[in-house]
């Protein structure tokens, strides 16, 4: 909890760097532009209002470079920062940074209409992944229905990045906030 004298915290996404992405309903947007200015974050696509900090500093802490099979930064973001991962199975398991090892599936927001600047770009480098995943089994015969998971990227590596000035913001009601494009 970054300040507990605000009472409980409905969601928050501790820390990424300030040259972070993120999507807004204004497009995307950079960290270090929405601080103290509230905004509509979205998160698969839907727009839910920050409170009334947006972005705020958290501090100067470790951050850790995260990295493509292409050899592209993901994102640069702290140890204790969530981030949600697809398991085999196609289910959802939040990690923290400091758990991701090389080979894990990092999830990605849904870009249903295709308008997210930085996922198309992932997709472009061929680095975006679905795979099949049992959704149900039909009533009449018993087989399995099978379903895509949510897209992802898989983590080819994780480097420390040094240390630097990150950032976090609250989107009540959400444990979430798009950072380029990793959910």
């Amino acid at each position: 909890h970054t300040c507990p004298a605000d009472g409980k915290i409905n969601a928050s996404n501790p820390c990424v760097t300030g040259d972070t992405l993120i999507a807004t309903a204004e497009g995307l947007q950079r960290v270090v532009d929405l601080i103290g200015i509230p905004f509509v974050a979205l998160v698969d696509g839907e727009g839910h209002q920050t409170d009334f900090r947006g972005f705020y500093e958290t501090g100067t802490k470790p951050v850790y470079r995260l990295v493509d099979a292409s050899g592209e930064t993901l994102v640069r973001i702290t140890g204790n920062h969530p981030v949600l991962t697809v398991a085999d199975d196609g289910s959802e398991v939040w990690m923290n940074v400091d758990d991701l090892t090389p080979g894990v599936r990092l999830a990605l927001h849904h870009d249903i209409l295709g308008g997210h600047e930085h996922i198309a770009a992932l997709r472009h480098r061929g680095v975006v992944k679905q795979h099949s995943v049992i959704a149900a089994f039909a009533p009449s015969n018993g087989r399995p229905m099978m379903s895509l998971s949510r897209p992802y990227v898989v983590l080819a590596t994780k480097i420390a990045d040094g240390i630097e000035q990150v950032y976090d913001c609250t989107v009540p009601g959400k444990a979430a906030f798009d950072a380029n494009g990793l959910y």
